[in-house]
């Protein structure tokens, strides 16, 4: 955890440092307006890049039976577009590459498993100021590839498609996006153990990220 507090405040202090930038170089940056269908004065809109870190953790009822089970920190970068409804509402698909995974320890013995995954949530934006938004939704995501100590495992034996939902509430600063998150899947982690013999096990992926976008 004090790896993700130090993280986010570099991120922080990077777009507060951006945004001093951007203040001297460009007036009026403030009220860009990236609006996709009507041009309004409305900042929430418009479409962009971003990217951060993740900080994963399993649980379950069944996921103490696994093992000492603890976190594991990464990272997740992608796209999005946001569409104007009202000038505090707006609807936000994006499309995330995440790496997520845990620890386990038995016996003395540490494992570490991780999973790359292409993520797309569809959040409901809404603004209560200008700056600041809340929004939350549905996602869905693939498990494109997996590893245990960095030796492939065999997706086959994982629920490969995820769905679940996200929360979470952002600052904007110019044109930079600031923000915290948080996600769970519905689905289990796990429908084959790693000898391939089917489990009934309720144990789920639940991840708090922070990001840092830009708008254009």
């Amino acid at each position: 955890m004090k790896k993700i507090l130090t993280t986010v405040a570099l991120l922080l202090t990077v777009a507060y440092t951006a945004f001093a930038q951007d203040e001297i170089t460009g007036p009026n940056k403030m009220m860009q307006n990236h609006n996709l269908f009507s041009g309004t004065e409305v900042t929430n809109s418009g479409i962009g890049i971003k990217a951060g870190i993740n900080h994963t953790r399993l649980r379950g009822q069944d996921s103490d039976a696994m093992g000492t089970l603890s976190g594991h920190t990464n990272f997740h970068a992608g796209a999005f577009a946001q569409f104007s409804i009202t000038d505090f509402f707006s609807i936000m698909p994006e499309v995330l590459y995440m790496r997520r995974g845990y620890k386990v320890t038995n016996n003395n013995t540490d494992a570490t498993y991780r999973f790359n995954s292409f993520d797309v949530p569809l959040l409901f934006v809404f603004n209560p100021v200008n700056v600041l938004n809340i929004h939350f939704g549905p996602q869905a995501g693939y498990i494109i590839a997996g590893k245990k100590d960095g030796t492939e495992v065999n997706i086959d034996n994982y629920n490969t498609f995820n769905y679940g939902a996200a929360a979470g509430i952002e600052a904007r600063v110019s044109r930079f996006r600031i923000g915290a998150r948080y996600n769970m899947n519905f689905n289990d982690l796990r429908e084959r153990n790693d000898q391939g013999v089917d489990i009934n096990e309720n144990a789920k992926l639940h991840t708090i990220q922070g990001y840092i976008g830009v708008g254009f």
